[in-house]
């Protein structure tokens, strides 16, 4: 009996930090933009994407609409990359193709991976870094592996 309240309370407390798998909509810790089931989404890298410059380690998600228009999202999972592992996923970077405004009509979102909570929108980091690929439609990912 005690070993079954202990499994419930470590249960409680898993779901409670956070910890638990996403179940398709925003939890009362999530931000209603976070799109809770990115995962269920078409993996555009077939290996994770590492960038050992930058000490950073990728997989990268999406949702098109049509060609890239207007309701297509794309997700970034961006994990500490160090002494050849993937580590802790530091956060989670969402692209949505609005349509509308600077950097091809996309807007972006950093979200904190444990509380989906809204880190950061349209930062400089981001715009900055997506103007670079202005001709590729603000994209680093080869259009094709986006719409398969």
């Amino acid at each position: 009996m005690k070993i079954l309240g202990i499994i419930g309370l470590a249960a409680i407390a898993l779901v409670a930090c956070g910890h638990a798998e996403p179940k398709g909509e925003s939890g009362p810790t999530g931000d209603p933009d976070f799109p809770n089931d990115y995962r269920q989404w078409h993996q555009v890298n077939d290996q994770t994407i590492v960038r050992e410059d930058e000490g950073v380690a990728r997989e990268i998600f999406a949702n098109p609409q049509g060609d890239l228009g207007p309701g297509t999202v794309l997700v970034k999972e961006q994990y500490r990359y160090d002494g050849g592992a993937k580590g802790p996923l530091e956060f989670v970077g969402v692209m949505r193709r609005t349509g509308t405004g600077e950097a091809g009509g996309w807007s972006f979102q950093a979200f904190d991976p444990t509380t989906r909570q809204l880190l950061g929108k349209d930062s400089t980091a981001c715009v900055g870094c997506h103007t670079l690929q202005a001709d590729s439609d603000y994209l680093f990912s080869d259009r094709s592996a986006l719409t398969r």
